[in-house]
This record gives C-alpha cells, sequence and structure tokens, in this order.
C-alpha cells in the first residue's frame, strides 16, 4: 500500500516538474484525463500505467543532465524532423523511449565531448 501511495505523489510531481496538463500526461501515458485525476487523489495504479510512468520519470532523470529542468516538459512536446514529425512525447507514447534518447544520450558527438549540451539539444529541435 505504501509504494502505491508513492506512485500516486509521483503522477502529481512529474506532472508538476513537466508543467504538463493532466490531458498532456495522459496522452503520453495512454490513459485517460479522468484515470490521472483519479490516480492523483490516490486511486490504485494499473501496473502497466506505473510501469509508463517510471518510463516517463527516467526519461526526466535522464535529460536533467543535459538541459535544464523547466525546459524538459516543452521540449518532449516539441514536433521534430528526426522523428517524423512527431515529438518525443509520442515516442514514449508508442514505446519508442529508446530511440530519441539514444540520439540525445548516446550520441558519439557528445560522448566524445565534441559538442556542447545546447548543441546537440539546439540540432534536435
Amino acid at each position: 500500500m505504501a509504494a502505491q501511495k508513492i506512485e500516486n505523489v509521483r503522477v502529481a510531481q512529474l506532472r508538476s516538474a513537466l508543467s504538463w496538463s493532466r490531458n498532456q500526461l495522459a496522452h503520453v501515458m495512454n490513459a485517460s484525463d479522468r484515470a490521472i485525476v483519479n490516480w492523483e487523489a490516490g486511486d490504485p495504479i494499473n501496473p502497466v500505467y506505473a510501469a509508463k510512468l517510471r518510463e516517463i520519470q527516467s526519461v526526466y532523470n535522464e535529460l536533467k543532465q543535459l538541459m535544464k529542468p523547466e525546459e524538459i516538459g516543452p521540449w518532449l512536446l516539441t514536433e521534430m524532423e528526426e522523428f517524423e514529425g512527431r515529438t518525443p512525447a509520442d515516442l514514449i507514447n508508442k514505446g519508442e523511449t529508446g530511440r530519441f534518447l539514444g540520439i540525445v544520450v548516446l550520441s558519439p558527438f557528445w560522448n566524445a565531448g565534441l559538442i556542447e549540451t545546447g548543441q546537440v539539444l539546439h540540432r534536435l529541435r
């Protein structure tokens, strides 16, 4: 039960950190707005949705190392030609998180120190 309470608090905290509406988070999680409201109010979170929530939290934590926290939510909702006009949030929704994280975090230019953080992110914008 304590783990469930942590998950419920995490929904509200993550949504706030990303500056996303309930509708935006619901879209990325492939859930309804009502589900987000219910989870934030303390209703149990299905394990499938709890896993998606952990995935989004993990992405947020990864990106915090590369950009300002307040930039992450808007960046995740930005359409990018590298992803055929889709957003990183769309890729998370479709289970393709590794596709954009591989470009941002595992970029050989980034790892070699040849490109500064802002340049890597600008290239993706």
